[in-house]
C-alpha cells in the first residue's frame, strides 16, 4: 500500500508517488492467502408439495499477510513500519430445511422453516514496528534511506495472539400468505443464540464471554398491479455477530433495521425488465477502526443509510443482453454524542453506475462464442480523518473503469471465460482507508481465465 496526503478536505496520493516501487523499491516477502471448502446438499422430496434438505459447509482458510515496509502519515509526519497478520479461520455450519405448499381459505400459500448452527475458530497472530522518517514535506520520496529496508516474515515479532471462538445456533420460520391472487403476505421471525469467546494466547487475561440472544421479525407485502408491474414493501430486522474485537475480546452483536419500498416491471414478452427501490437501513455497533490501536475495533453508533436503486435489463435480440444500474446513497452517523456525528462511513460511494453489455453468437461457426464489455462509475467516496483534532469528512476522487469479457460454451459440458480488467490500464485509488496506510492502487491490465466442466 501507499500513504495518502491530506490536501484540505481530499486524500490523495503524492506527486512523486507514482508506484510503490517508487517508495520501496523490492517489495519482500509476499503475503499468501489458500482456501479450501467443502459444500453438500442434501433434498429429500417428501410429497409433490414439500422439500426436506440437509445443507453442510465446511471452510478452512490461511491468511499470511505481510507489509514488509510501508510508509505511513500520522499527525503531519512520515514513519516506515511493518507488520504481519498470520490468520487461520476454521468453520463449519450445518442446516436443516423443510419447504412447501399448504392450502387454507381457497388460496395457496408457501412455509419455509429450519434449524441451523454454525461455529468457527479464528485464530490470528499478529505484530508490528515503526521507525521514524521525517516531517511531511520535508521528506523526499525520492532518497529513500536504509530504514525503507524490507523486513520479512519471520523477522517480525509476534506481539498479540488469540483465538475467537464462535458459536451460533438459529431457528426460523417464513411463510408467504396468498391474501387474494394478486396480492401476498410476507411474514417471518428468526431465533439466534450467539456465543463468543475471546482466549488470548500472550499471558494477558482472556477477554468475558460474550452471550447473547434475539428474536428478529420481518414483515412485507407485494401486489402486482398488472401483468407488467408489480409492488412491494418490506420491513425486516437483524441480528448478528461482530467480527471486531477491542482489547477485552468481541464487541456486542450488531443490530439493524430496514425499510424497502420498490416497483419491479417487465415489458414486451419479458425482453425489458426496470426495478425501482428507494430504502433506509439502520445498523448499531458496527465494528470501525480504533483510531488510537491498528489491531482493534470499536464499535459503532447508530449509522442510518438511505438509498434509491435502478436497474433496467433487457434482451431485445436473441443473444444480445444489455444491464444498466444505477445507485445513490445518503449515510451518516445520526447519534449527537457520537464522535462521528453527521459523517459518512469510511469508504461509501453516494453515486455509482454500471453497463453490461454482451452478445453470443447464436449460429454459425461461432456459435456459443460470448464477447462483453462492463463499464464501471465509482463517484467521489467518503472518508473520517481522525488524525488531525476533530473528526471531519474526506473525500476521495473516484474512477472509472472498463472490463472485457469472452465466453464459449459451444463445446459440450465445457464453460470458458477470459475476463481482461482495466483495459484501458487506468491508475486509479481502488481500496482506501482514512488510517495511517492501507490504501492500494486498482490493478493495472490483469486477464483471469476459468474453465468449468460440469459432469
Amino acid at each position: 500500500g501507499i500513504p495518502l496526503n491530506f490536501v484540505g478536505d481530499k486524500l490523495q496520493p503524492f506527486a512523486d508517488l507514482s508506484s510503490p516501487t517508487t517508495l520501496y523499491g523490492t517489495l519482500g516477502d509476499k503475503s499468501e492467502t489458500e482456501i479450501k471448502e467443502l459444500k453438500l446438499q442434501l433434498d429429500h422430496q417428501i410429497s409433490d408439495r414439500w422439500l426436506a434438505s440437509v445443507l453442510f459447509q465446511k471452510n478452512n482458510s490461511t491468511r499470511d499477510i505481510v507489509n514488509p515496509n510501508y510508509v505511513s502519515t500520522y499527525y503531519g509526519n512520515f514513519y516506515i513500519g511493518r507488520t504481519k497478520d498470520i490468520r487461520e479461520d476454521d468453520f463449519w455450519a450445518g442446516e436443516l430445511r423443510l419447504r412447501g405448499e399448504y392450502d387454507a381459505f381457497g388460496q395457496s400459500h408457501q412455509l419455509l422453516v429450519g434449524l441451523e448452527h454454525n461455529e468457527q475458530l479464528k485464530s490470528r497472530d499478529w505484530g508490528s514496528g515503526y521507525a521514524y522518517l521525517g516531517a511531511v514535506g520535508s521528506y523526499s520520496f525520492m532518497n529513500p534511506t536504509s530504514a525503507h529496508k524490507a523486513y520479512s516474515l519471520d523477522e517480525i515479532p509476534t506481539t498479540i495472539d488469540r483465538d475467537i471462538h464462535d458459536d451460533n445456533s438459529a431457528i426460523y420460520a417464513q411463510t408467504v400468505i396468498s391474501l387474494q391472487n394478486r396480492t401476498k403476505l410476507l411474514l417471518g421471525g428468526r431465533y439466534d443464540k450467539i456465543h463468543q469467546t475471546t482466549i488470548r494466547r500472550d499471558g494477558r487475561t482472556p477477554g468475558t464471554p460474550l452471550d447473547d440472544s434475539a428474536f428478529t421479525g420481518k414483515v412485507g407485502l407485494t401486489h402486482t398491479i398488472n401483468n407488467n408491474i408489480t409492488t412491494y414493501g418490506i420491513y425486516a430486522e437483524s441480528f448478528e455477530p461482530n467480527w471486531g474485537v477491542d482489547e477485552n475480546g468481541a464487541l456486542d452483536p450488531i443490530t439493524g433495521t430496514g425499510y424497502e419500498l420498490g416497483l419491479k416491471t417487465e415489458w414486451f414478452d419479458q425482453k425489458l425488465g426496470a426495478n425501482l427501490s428507494v430504502y433506509r437501513h439502520e445498523l448499531t455497533n458496527s465494528p470501525l477502526s480504533d483510531p488510537n490501536n491498528d489491531l482493534y475495533n470499536i464499535a459503532a453508533g447508530k449509522h442510518r443509510t438511505d438509498g434509491i436503486e435502478l436497474e433496467i435489463s433487457g434482451s431485445p435480440t436473441p443473444g444480445l443482453n444489455l444491464v444498466a444500474a444505477y445507485t445513490w446513497m445518503d449515510n451518516e452517523f445520526i447519534e449527537k454524542d457520537d464522535n462521528y456525528y453527521k459523517l459518512s462511513i469510511d469508504g461509501s460511494v453516494d453515486q455509482q453506475f454500471g453497463l453490461f453489455a454482451q452478445y453470443e453468437f447464436q449460429q454459425g461457426l461461432f456459435k456459443g462464442l460470448g464477447l462483453g464489455v462492463t463499464y464501471v462509475h465509482i463517484g467521489q467516496r467518503n472518508f473520517v480523518n481522525t488524525q488531525t483534532g476533530p473528526y471531519s469528512q474526506m473525500y476521495l476522487d473516484g474512477y472509472d473503469r472498463l472490463d472485457l469479457n469472452i465466453s464459449y460454451n459451444g463445446i459440450p459440458n465445457w464453460d470458458m471465460n477470459l475476463l481482461v480488467r482495466n483495459v484501458t490500464d487506468e491508475t486509479y485509488i481502488e481500496s482506501a482507508t482514512s488510517r495511517h496506510a492501507g490504501n492500494y492502487f486498482g490493478s493495472p491490465v490483469a486477464a483471469l481465465f476459468k474453465a468449468t466442466y460440469n459432469f
